[in-house]
């Protein structure tokens, strides 16, 4: 089988599984719609949005040895990575007790270190099973977690209303899949050696210093204005916008993921830059091919098709749905590229695109708060911009394809 066939089985047997938990989630998550109010899904909004800023700092993108080190190397980088990421939770979770204490935050956030660092391990180990050609149990962590997430609302509801259970949810559903995982893999992934080398992290310091950093900034960047929403917008209009990303862009940003792990792990095998270059065009074609009809179809039929599975409480969230599905495209399509930075040499570049994104979108965030405080005109705005920006990420990385040298 050769290598684009064999992307293409594992990308059919990773689309299954994201197809049927989404499939799993979108129906459950209309009873959750139901059973919570707007203001816990702004809640919800802003808890997503720091736990995305913050995951990129529990790795410091170290989870990308786990790709490119050699078979044999491989379980040595995720026990290395992991343990890092176990002393960086130590530090986090001490963080946020002092800040939760000093600025009496909603108890809720003190999960934040603890998610951090499942998701973090759950990442971890989705890289590795990655490597292994492991698709079939990836999808199935999936479902499973999906699953979860979305029953903990639904019961738990009845324990109490005043407790966002969709928060928990998560939590418990990302603790599960390590916790299984971990057991199944014992033997051969869990160590007793509880000592950082030191040489393994010097031997790989371009991911902290250019990546990590590229990524903080980024996630950050495109977090910005739901963390800045809560200074113009009223608490209920960010529930409605969460409410629409979770339904449009949460799907599209697992299946980008899945896709530009896929893509990395073929990426580090490649020897020439033509061959690079052809397999981004093809995995581009491919999502492009995969998304086109159904984000059509949507479009057309977007409030229509969101008021009568989700009820006339979620009209907001139906309008501001069409250009969050845009972005969920543009996003997923220039999600491979991202990885080219970790083949040919352009971290610094990649730095420096990300710097440039966050100053847009910073300045994009401050207009908003003086001129444009309305959820409709800032939401629209600021994911347009964010839709050229991805674009213009793709096409200024993928000619360094023409430019640069593979390593």
């Amino acid at each position: 089988m050769n290598i684009t066939s064999n992307y293409i089985a594992r990308l059919a047997t990773l689309s299954t599984g994201i197809l049927i938990s989404q499939i799993i989630s979108f129906l459950l998550t209309a009873v959750i719609s139901q059973q919570y109010t707007v203001l816990q899904f702004a809640e919800l909004g802003i808890y997503i949005s720091l736990l995305a800023t913050l995951l990129p700092l529990m790795s410091l993108a170290y989870e990308n040895t786990i790709m490119i080190e050699n078979d044999d190397k491989k379980i040595h980088a995720f026990n290395q990575s992991s343990l890092l990421s176990f002393y960086i939770f130590l530090l986090i979770s001490v963080l946020f007790i002092a800040i939760s204490y000093l600025f009496k935050t909603k108890p809720i956030y003190l999960l934040l270190p603890l998610h951090l660092l499942a998701d973090t391990i759950n990442n971890y180990l989705r890289n590795l099973y990655l490597t292994q050609n492991k698709t079939v149990l990836i999808s199935s962590n999936k479902i499973v977690s999906t699953l979860i997430s979305c029953l903990v609302p639904i019961i738990f509801y009845y324990v109490s209303k005043e407790i966002n259970f969709i928060i928990i949810g998560m939590l418990a559903s990302s603790l599960l899949n390590v916790f299984i995982n971990l057991a199944l893999n014992r033997r051969t992934i869990l160590t007793t050696n509880l000592k950082l080398e030191k040489d393994f992290f010097v031997q790989h310091k371009k991911f902290p210093i250019y990546i990590a950093t590229s990524s903080i900034i980024n996630t950050f960047s495109k977090n910005i204005f739901i963390l800045a929403l809560p200074y113009w917008i009223i608490e209920a209009e960010i529930g409605q916008l969460t409410h629409a990303l979770k339904i449009i862009s949460a799907p599209l940003f697992i299946l980008s993921t899945s896709i530009g792990d896929l893509y990395f792990t073929n990426l580090s095998k490649t020897k020439n830059e033509s061959n690079l270059k052809q397999k981004l065009d093809t995995f581009t074609l491919t999502i492009l091919s995969i998304l086109i009809i159904p984000l059509l179809v949507y479009l057309i039929y977007s409030t229509e098709i969101y008021v009568f599975i989700f009820s006339e409480k979620w009209k907001i969230a139906a309008v501001l749905t069409p250009i969050i599905a845009i972005w969920g495209l543009s996003f997923t399509l220039t999600t491979p590229v991202s990885y080219i930075p970790d083949v040919i040499d352009c971290h610094q570049q990649l730095l420096n695109y990300s710097i440039i994104a966050l100053a847009i979108r910073s300045g994009f965030v401050f207009s908003c708060y003086y001129f444009m405080q309305n959820i409709y005109t800032s939401t629209f705005i600021f994911y347009a911009i964010s839709i050229l920006l991805n674009f213009m990420f793709y096409l200024y990385f993928r000619n360094f394809l023409d430019l640069k040298k593979l390593k």
